[in-house]
């Protein structure tokens, strides 16, 4: 029996997040490891001395610890601009196009990378804004795909799987970097992970489809299960891209609650994943190696609770022992990407892209670190940056509990249907729109009738 094809939308998923949101703590890493500091103490160390140290593998650069902080402020500043770009792109054109090759573009750039350390810090804030550009369009983009290919009993599962390739994904980098950097050289990691990042775009845009109705080799099985719990997604095209409930989506206090959890939830994620390696070195004057396993401890267990508690959720819903409602509110403390799935399928992309702005948090955090910490880097300096962080996300949990919601808004429904022949003649991608349509094969209407959803 062949494998589900939404499998493999998932798996590669998994993937891609775990390599594009390593990027962040591989460069806090490597910036850590060539910005040497006078307070390493070797003694701490549990592996042996890193054998690069004063040979040809080796990099030492006299920048200040707060201009490495920086640099990872401005991949967030760049991020930023483009998050709700990326979704409306997607829901214009195709989603796994635009994840694939945003993610292409900026693994093109990991891999210039060490060229541009060893040039100018200019060059290196130029690289890690563009990245932060591109890489904004990239996760509306997937979330755009996994709704397409996410039947309504197994949404949770597979969001939950899909992005715990991110909560891992700074465990695995961390350690590698730290490994990396101390036997093998400082920039080998960053070579490593552009090119991962190269062969899983170009297995992406190969190997997925936006919608399940686009695949040529679905079984009838899969098929069928989509004809009964799909979300019935439309590929992107112009007329979709004109209808977004845009003023509905604004108003929505169920879609201002994802944002505000997703603004404390990056502020949090962002802080441990490109401050903690500093906050290591600062407080207990770690090599790069012992850094690494130390640092990637969290995000271990944080993406066994993230599954677990997924599974949880997903079963409890299913078995009607709680309300969606309640399963989303109870599960913010795990994660809240599923949430714009459940609000408007169609719009998924979009609505992860608004949710995206929260990445605001990320800047604040990464700024008010590199302040704090880059005027007195002290272990009192770091309890200030983690109280202020503690605050921030019980806010956040707070205002969540009280306005989220995990049922589909009436906005998220069509307010009319169109016939397939007139909507595909006003649109210039009628080829990704008419594949889109799932065809009735017992129908003998000639006219044939689509929703956004059922």
């Amino acid at each position: 029996m062949s494998c589900a094809r939404r499998y493999l939308v998932v798996f590669l998923g998994f993937c891609g997040l775990l390599v594009s949101i390593g990027y962040r703590s591989v460069f806090a890493m490597v910036m850590v490891h060539v910005i040497k500091s006078n307070n390493t103490n070797e003694k701490l160390a549990v592996f042996p001395h890193c054998t690069t140290n004063g040979t040809s593998r080796d990099l030492s650069l006299d920048w200040s610890s707060e201009l490495s902080q920086l640099f990872n402020t401005g991949y967030f500043v760049g991020s930023f601009f483009t998050q709700v770009p990326g979704g409306i792109l997607a829901v214009r054109y195709s989603a796994k196009r635009i994840c694939g090759l945003t993610i292409l573009i900026s693994s093109i750039f990991m891999i210039v990378l060490p060229f541009a350390i060893q040039f100018h810090e200019i060059l290196v804030m130029a690289i890690r804004i563009t990245q932060g550009v591109v890489e904004g369009c990239s996760v509306p983009a997937l979330n755009g795909v996994i709704s397409a290919w996410a039947p309504k009993t197994e949404k949770t599962r597979m969001i939950t799987v899909a992005y715990a390739g991110a909560y891992i994904s700074p465990a695995v980098a961390m350690f590698i970097s730290g490994v990396t950097a101390c036997y093998v050289s400082w920039h080998s990691v960053l070579f490593i992970y552009g090119g991962l990042g190269v062969i899983w775009s170009l297995i992406w845009l190969f190997c997925i489809y936006d919608t399940p109705s686009d695949h040529p080799g679905l079984s009838n099985r899969e098929r069928s299960l989509f004809d009964r719990e799909g979300s019935n997604v439309r590929a992107g095209n112009r007329q979709i891209a004109a209808n977004i409930p845009w003023r509905q989506i604004l108003t929505s206090l169920p879609m201002s609650a994802v944002i505000a959890g997703s603004f404390c939830r990056n502020w949090i994620f962002s802080l441990l994943i490109t401050e903690l390696p500093k906050y290591f070195q600062d407080s207990y004057g770690l090599p790069i190696a012992e850094i690494g396993w130390i640092a990637a401890l969290p995000d271990v267990f944080m993406t066994v609770v993230v599954i677990l508690a997924g599974a949880l959720i997903e079963k409890l819903i299913k078995s009607q022992k709680i309300t969606t409602t309640f399963g989303r509110k109870f599960s913010e403390c795990f994660g809240y990407q599923v949430n714009p799935l459940d609000l408007a399928p169609q719009y998924a992309s979009i609505l992860t892209g608004l949710s995206r702005l929260g990445s605001i948090g990320a800047i604040l955090s990464t700024s008010i670190a590199a302040y704090i910490s880059g005027h007195s880097p002290t272990i009192e300096s770091w309890h200030k940056i983690f109280l202020i962080a503690g605050a921030v996300h019980m806010g956040g949990v707070v205002y969540y509990g009280i306005f989220a919601s995990g049922e589909k808004q009436s906005w998220a429904e069509t307010r009319e249907r169109q016939p397939l022949l007139h909507a595909a003649a006003e649109d210039d991608t009628q080829d990704l729109f008419t594949q889109s349509v799932m065809l009735d094969e017992e129908s003998t209407e000639k006219w044939i009738f689509v929703t956004m959803d059922t």
